[in-house]
């Protein structure tokens, strides 16, 4: 049965699947340090007052609820300055038919260019 049905999906169901996998990979990290550290400042509360027979500060709860936030934004700054320093000049740069386009180039040049193209 799956041959059979495994095709027939559309080409925008078939791009929007693969959006939905790029996004989810992006979240992931995210989403896996919310889920394990979130939870940890309610459970230490509630474990911390059933041991300790005392009521636990509130702040536990607001640290480890901002914790995460925190980490996710130090790992975002450094994900965006590892690839900021992996790229680096463009020496070449070709189009569909295979020529080399022009990487650096003055106004004057690109004027130039242009009004060529207009008079051919």
């Amino acid at each position: 049965m799956y041959r059979f049905t495994a095709y027939r999906i559309s080409l925008r169901k078939r791009h929007q699947i693969f959006e939905n996998v790029k996004v989810l990979s992006f979240l992931f990290p995210s989403i896996l340090i919310h889920t394990i550290l979130s939870p940890l400042g309610s459970i230490i509360i509630m474990i911390g007052g059933i041991n300790l027979q005392k009521e636990l500060p509130i702040s536990f709860f607001h640290v480890f609820y901002n914790l995460p936030l925190l980490l996710i934004c130090i790992w975002h700054i450094r994900l965006t300055k590892r690839l900021s320093s992996n790229v680096g000049a463009v020496t070449s740069v070709k189009d569909a038919m295979g020529q080399a386009l022009p990487t650096a180039q003055t106004t004057e040049q690109y004027f130039k260019d242009l009004q060529q193209q207009w008079n051919t």
